[in-house]
């Protein structure tokens, strides 16, 4: 009896101890849940009237701060979860219990942006900073069942700068460099890859996430107050560019190469509700297996908003990629949202998507690391919802 009583307060002792966070256990039910990325800023804190011989700081935790933070910390993870039964026997022969729930293919998600920016001096205008990110795929082939199959990849270390001056009225000079990695990331959605255990082992070894790194001077130039003219040149390196087989989920990579070209952009407003915009950029490509390739593109674009509406329509031509198997041609995109914003934004909007496959492309247009998923290379027709609570 004095056991029993012992082990009865043990437990009412240790209940009490644990946080009401920590007693809550909500089940996965492997759905797709939109996650606001924390971000923290690091402020002053108010001082009193008596004299302190050292600064003190405070950490505030602040989705949107109203004022641009001197620091500013982001951290973003997401996970995917296959929605689908899994199996429980092969054959005849049932499966445990911890063997068949592992099988589920899953991908997460880490994504950490940390930058500070300062005033050097009157009109010029810094900031520093690095990435971070952390890619896996669990169960990410079917001999899962007979083992752990992983893809993993992960560089917590990706630096950033950007240096912005004011020369004039309606003239600032810019220079940026930046670092970003892709990864495979698509198991979660698209479900487990389909190879003999000998063929993923050989992927395993010889896949590598996709690595760029850019070097960037521009201009931009605001002509009227419609009228906005900038240009840009670039120089950067594409490693190991990522793509998947066509029509397929089977992530491959495409060679590497060095790029270097120039692009230059013009926006002209005709009424407050309506935009016109057209950019154009050309990059040589020096390809590490040898040879040199030309890449080119032009785009006209038009935007119109009008209260929580949203409509954007862009034709696009475009050379063959470099480091793709893909033709060039003309390309079509095209979509409408309805967004409120207040305390609880919501979104809904219907997208026709088209995404080009020039490197030189990406390099300049991605500035943030992530996943590659198949689905985000494809032609697709997407209604997209979005909620914030």
């Amino acid at each position: 009896m004095t056991m029993i009583r012992w082990m009865v307060v043990s437990l009412a002792a240790l209940a009490f101890a644990v946080p009401a966070s920590a007693q809550t256990i909500t089940p996965d039910h492997g759905g797709f849940v939109l996650k606001r990325p924390l971000r923290f800023s690091l402020l002053p804190a108010p001082l009193d009237g008596a004299a302190k011989p050292a600064r003190i700081y405070a950490i505030e935790l602040a989705p949107s701060p109203a004022e641009p933070a001197a620091i500013g910390i982001a951290v973003q993870r997401k996970r995917n979860r296959m929605v689908a039964m899994p199996a429980r026997r092969i054959g005849g022969v049932p499966l445990p219990t911890d063997l068949s729930g592992d099988a589920q293919p899953r991908s997460s998600l880490m994504l950490v942006d940390a930058h500070g920016s300062l005033s050097l001096a009157d009109g010029l205008q810094a900031e520093l900073g690095w990435q971070g990110a952390k890619l896996n795929n669990r169960g990410a082939n079917v001999t899962a069942l007979y083992g752990s199959d992983s893809i993993k990849s992960r560089d917590l270390f990706l630096p950033t700068g950007r240096l912005a001056y004011d020369a004039a009225p309606g003239v600032t000079l810019r220079a940026d460099y930046r670092e970003t990695i892709e990864a495979y990331a698509g198991v979660g959605l698209s479900g487990a890859l389909g190879l003999t255990r000998e063929a993923f082992r050989a992927l395993q070894a010889g896949l590598r996430p996709e690595r760029d790194s850019r070097m960037r001077l521009g201009s931009d130039w605001m002509v009227a107050p419609d009228l906005t003219l900038a240009v840009d040149a670039f120089d950067g390196e594409v490693e190991d560019r990522l793509a998947f087989v066509e029509d397929g989920y089977l992530p491959v990579n495409r060679g590497s190469a060095h790029v270097r070209g120039l692009a230059m952009r013009a926006e002209h407003r005709l009424t407050p509700a309506l935009s016109l915009l057209a950019r154009y950029h050309m990059a040589q490509l020096r390809q590490e297996r040898g040879g040199r390739v030309q890449e080119q593109q032009l785009i006209l674009e038009g935007l119109w908003a009008q209260g929580p509406w949203r409509c954007r329509i862009a034709a696009a031509q475009s050379s063959a990629p470099a480091l793709m198997q893909d033709d060039g041609g003309l390309r079509l995109e095209a979509g409408v949202d309805y967004a409120l914003t207040g305390r609880r934004p919501m979104r809904v909007g219907l997208h026709l998507t088209d995404p080009d496959q020039l490197a030189s492309s990406r390099l300049m247009r991605v500035d943030a690391s992530g996943a590659a998923r198949p689905e985000d290379q494809a032609q697709a027709l997407m209604l997209t919802a979005a909620l914030a609570w």
